[in-house]
């Protein structure tokens, strides 16, 4: 069973304003920056179905 995470303020897509988060990443095709985020992936975005290694790294982000 996984553990929730605390909600954070970004609605993800387009309109997350981290530009940290995969979602921007991704459109900025900024390709070695997402591989090194999600390598060993840990965390789950709850938005998008994205995965990280860190859940700075997600708009809704739930332990894997």
């Amino acid at each position: 069973m996984n553990k929730k995470l605390d909600k954070r303020e970004c609605k993800g897509g387009d309109d997350c304003r981290e530009d940290n988060h995969l979602c921007k990443m991704a459109k900025r095709h900024e390709l070695d920056s997402i591989r090194e985020a999600v390598k060993g992936s840990k965390y789950l975005c709850m938005k998008c179905g994205r995965t990280a290694v860190e859940p700075s790294y997600l708009c809704r982000p739930d332990i894997i």
